[in-house]
């Protein structure tokens, strides 16, 4: 099926009626391949909106054994690489999805070794989709008149302050290279540097949406992100066994690059 639907967008023979009918088709059946093939070869979201009933409930079974849930979240994945002017779209139809996605796996919620086995390629494609969804908002700054400007910049703030709480978790559980969570069962680092790693990006794409967002989260919350924020622009330097705790002076930091 398969490659008769590949010979068929090939040549071009599919109107885009038909697409629309096969991708909710395909979607109905569970097929996610195909159901991903149809939409990078649509140019209409539309393919994309008419399932989106069948997207959420396939990401929301995450205890399927059958990994639907996996193969939905990779041809998100996919489709928001290709089709970049899709990314608020798929955000309003499975951002919550996969911001749970991102918390389940990252923090090894389930306790059976089918769910060990894709904790990073879940929790990678979830990042792919933020970081994608990041960049997408991050290009629209451009034409952003400076009478709203900090309005564009709460907005996003808003948006990354769902994100950061579910990275935040993710440390939490997995630790850094230089803070292994030893106490907590599957803990990997380099889950907990994924997410650092965010942080850092958005603090040097958008230091005002980042400083927003650090002030709305709870003090926990801050702490963990500005520890890790600090780790990560150390290279992860092991600290010492009781360090002096210093407050993450975002502008310095802007001032210093800026100056370079």
């Amino acid at each position: 099926v398969l490659t008769l639907i590949e010979c068929c967008l090939a040549k071009d023979i599919l109107t885009s009626k038909e697409k629309l009918f096969y991708t909710k088709q395909v979607g109905m059946s569970g097929n996610w391949t195909i159901w991903e093939l149809l939409c990078l070869k649509s140019s209409n979201v539309g393919v994309l909106v008419a399932c989106s009933k069948l997207v959420c409930n396939a990401m929301e079974n995450f205890k399927d054994e059958q990994g639907q849930h996996l193969s939905v979240l990779s041809a998100l994945c996919n489709i928001s690489k290709i089709h970049g002017d899709w990314v608020p779209v798929i955000l309003s139809i499975s951002g919550q999805q996969i911001t749970s996605l991102f918390h389940y796996y990252g923090t090894n919620y389930l306790d059976s070794a089918t769910f060990k086995k894709n904790r990073m390629s879940a929790c990678s494609n979830c990042m792919k989709v933020v970081m994608l969804s990041f960049q997408y908002m991050v290009s629209k700054a451009g034409g952003v008149l400076p009478e709203v400007k900090a309005q564009f910049d709460a907005d996003l703030a808003s948006y990354l302050s769902v994100i950061f709480e579910t990275l935040v978790s993710v440390i939490t559980y997995n630790g850094l290279p230089n803070q292994q969570n030893d106490s907590n069962a599957g803990a990997d680092c380099l889950l907990g540097q994924m997410c650092s790693q965010f942080f850092v990006h958005v603090l040097r794409a958008s230091p005002a949406s980042f400083k927003l967002c650090v002030g709305n989260l709870n003090d926990t919350s801050r702490s963990v992100l500005e520890s890790s924020v600090r780790a990560a622009l150390s290279g992860y330097a092991v600290q010492p066994s009781a360090p002096t705790r210093k407050k993450l002076n975002i502008k310095t930091f802007v001032s210093s690059r800026n100056k370079a």
